[in-house]
């Protein structure tokens, strides 16, 4: 039995062993999938598929990321809005697993920006999301290259970069890809202090 946790509902499906289940994400919609028993099971995500194989113009897919890999912040590599970025139909969709406020840097400069966050780094944009709302991100030189996308509140998030229906048309320049966003290291630093220095080394 796999539990399942979205922005609209929550609930379960049953997957025999060796299996597959197909499940229907909600509109602008993250997911938390997981299993009581830590049952391990694998999952993937299409975007614009069909069970029919029709409607095949914006098909593009994506592995989901465990939440024990989740971290606060993620930098995106290549993401052009088209092949030749006259025009921006593969934003960056991200997903928080609470709510939370995003903080977004086109460029990744923590010194540029029109904006300063608590902790005196520059960005451009910030959105407050619900928990596992799906907020798509356009960078205004239509390329998603290099963004950053962080928060401040130690909220864990997800991203992933590629081609959105709504938007994009069918065919070149419009890029029918996309892929995972690996979740950005953070380090955790303490700073103790020497009180006695007993043995003199």
């Amino acid at each position: 039995t796999v539990n399942y946790q979205t922005k609209a509902s929550s609930g379960n499906f049953s997957v025999a062993a060796k299996g597959a289940y197909r499940f229907t994400m909600p509109s602008l919609s993250g997911a938390h999938f997981y299993t009581s028993d830590d049952s391990p099971f694998f999952a993937a995500g299409t975007m614009d598929s069909s069970a029919s194989g029709a409607n095949q113009t914006y098909d593009w897919g994506y592995t989901l990321v465990t939440d024990a890999y989740l971290t606060g912040a993620f930098s995106v590599g290549w993401a052009p809005g088209t092949a030749d970025l006259a025009g921006n139909g593969s934003p960056v969709w991200v997903t928080t697993v609470k709510p939370t406020t995003i903080y977004v840097d086109y460029d990744g400069d923590p010194a540029t920006g029109a904006l300063t966050d608590p902790q005196g780094r520059k960005y451009n944009v910030a959105y407050p999301l619900t928990a596992f709302e799906s907020k798509q991100l356009y960078d205004p030189d239509k390329n998603q290259t290099g963004m950053r996308v962080y928060t401040l509140d130690g909220t864990l998030l997800t991203g992933v970069w590629g081609e959105d229906p709504s938007k994009a048309g069918a065919g070149l320049p419009y890029l029918d890809v996309g892929f995972n966003i690996p979740p950005f290291p953070q380090a955790v630093v303490v700073k103790s202090d020497f009180v006695n220095d007993t043995n003199g080394n």
